[in-house]
């Protein structure tokens, strides 16, 4: 591995051989590095290392800007996932709060806007100046599962856009419609792919074993399901100018919905199965205990708003007047009320399971808080945010479909708190990361941990990099060394 280290007494930079190549492979790196490295006396300490690790003095270096984009992890895209939600969650919120908490609601809107521009113009950046870190990020077993917060990020922007701008106050009329509308599509078909393309991914390339595998292989097969309850959003909004689309937004979404959630189910097991042979994940896995919370709570939210969404535009029809079919399910309005009751069953069901994974996930960080084994912070805390978002949105969906049945009350304040709860964790977690993203010390991609410190960008043509990419690569697929999963490994860039 390549390592550069400034001597205390003088400022000459020092590139000791390397004893993993051979001398003709290092004699022609060195003659390939780019012109930063002819004036080392002059070239900035801040340009020289891609680790966050520290300076020679042991204390912690600012990243530049070149560096913190070479960093930028797919797990940043959580941030947005967390913030996108919790306008959603107060725009529902009952005692007649939603009406007070707009204008914040806009606000958190506008933020994670901001945000996903901001990270999506960062992540096309890493990939076109370091192109051979897509490789690396792909066959990371832990990293390239966070591919599934991308489409996931734009769809709490869509979502909140939806209930905020056009069905509260009918803003930006019908170019704001089809531009939520065609995102929409945008983020089906990318959710799709993630899904199916990190299922061939993981079961092709991740030299996983059991004990290695933590509740975050579950992020890849959600983004369908997200997808699902967006879809239900923006039907609703278009049922009644544009059926049509709203009838084909329906099909598209139960399917999204059948493409996520089995496939969701079935790594739930598999991670079942995990922690009864193995036990809670390690300590920097440990927020991952929430995950679980994501598919379960989405896919009972998603139930309730397809329902409701099939009611309203599944309607009864005159049989002798009707251009639908005789053999058309549009065309039988009984069957919208029974993809509602059948929604609000499913969701009832899915809430029950998620109270399971709830207070197995309360008793996990309780048990490892008691022991003094708590998480160190990172970016795996924004990992608590959505999935106790999304849960509390199926609470408030329950409540609301169930009234005025006793347990809608409970289901109204039991939401509330936990909206709180979610409030309370974001506002902690999005402080630290504000302060430790200035710092530098937030970007650190594991899957370049075994790599040179130098950053050599695209335009520098062939280099040492570009070789120590290639070997990374070979041992991410032969899994000669297994990525820990405990320490600083899983706190930073997952």
């Amino acid at each position: 591995m390549s390592t550069y280290r400034t001597p205390t007494s003088t400022a000459t930079l020092v590139h000791p051989p390397r004893a993993h190549l051979s001398p003709a492979i290092s004699r022609q790196s060195a003659a390939a590095q780019p012109s930063l490295l002819s004036q080392p006396s002059e070239m900035p300490l801040s340009m020289l290392s891609g680790n966050s690790k520290g300076d020679s003095t042991g204390k912690h270096r600012r990243k530049n800007f070149i560096e913190r984009i070479r960093h930028f992890t797919p797990s940043w895209f959580a941030v947005t996932m967390g913030t996108g939600v919790l306008p959603v969650v107060f725009h529902q919120l009952p005692y007649g709060l939603s009406e007070h908490l707009f204008w914040p609601c806009v606000g958190l809107l506008g933020l994670n806007t901001v945000l996903l521009f901001c990270f999506t113009i960062a992540t096309l950046l890493r990939y076109i100046l370091f192109p051979g870190i897509f490789k690396l990020m792909l066959l990371h077993p832990q990293q390239s599962l966070f591919l599934g917060t991308i489409p996931m990020g734009f769809a709490t922007a869509i979502n909140a856009a939806t209930s905020l701008l056009v069905e509260t106050k009918g803003w930006g009329g019908e170019g704001l419609i089809d531009f939520l509308w065609g995102m929409y599509w945008f983020d089906v078909v990318l959710s799709a792919v993630v899904c199916v393309g990190m299922l061939h991914v993981v079961s092709t390339k991740h030299p996983l074993t059991l004990d290695g595998i933590t509740a975050t292989i579950l992020l890849p097969f959600v983004p369908p399901i997200v997808a699902a309850a967006l879809g239900s959003q923006l039907g609703t909004a278009m049922a009644e100018t544009h059926p049509g689309r709203a009838q084909l937004t329906l099909f598209v979404s139960y399917t999204s919905l059948g493409l996520g959630l089995p496939t969701a189910m079935l790594m739930l097991c598999i991670y079942t199965v995990r922690l009864i042979l193995h036990g809670a994940p390690p300590r920097g896995a440990l927020t991952s205990v929430v995950l679980p919370l994501g598919p379960l709570g989405q896919g009972g939210l998603a139930f309730v708003s397809l329902g409701e969404l099939a009611q309203k535009i599944i309607i009864p029809q005159d049989r002798e007047t009707s251009t639908i079919p005789t053999n058309s399910v549009f065309g039988v309005g009984v069957m919208g009320d029974f993809a509602f009751v059948y929604g609000v069953v499913s969701a009832c069901l899915m809430w029950g399971f998620g109270m399971l994974w709830l207070c197995l996930a309360l008793e996990t960080l309780a048990e490892a808080l008691f022991k003094g084994q708590g998480p160190k912070f990172g970016m795996p805390w924004w990992g608590l945010t959505f999935p106790i978002g999304v849960y509390t949105l199926l609470t408030l969906s329950l409540s609301v479909a169930l009234a005025p049945a006793p347990i809608s009350f409970f289901l109204e304040a039991f939401g509330t708190a936990l909206a709180a709860v979610l409030t309370l964790i974001w506002v902690y977690v999005g402080t630290r990361t504000v302060i430790l993203g200035i710092e530098g010390s937030m970007f650190d991609a594991p899957c370049l941990q075994n790599l040179g410190e130098l950053p050599v960008l695209a335009a520098d043509g062939p280099g040492q990099e570009e070789e120590e990419i290639e070997m990374e690569a070979r041992r991410l697929r032969t899994g000669s060394a297994r990525t820990a999963l405990d320490g600083d490994s899983m706190m930073a860039g997952t």
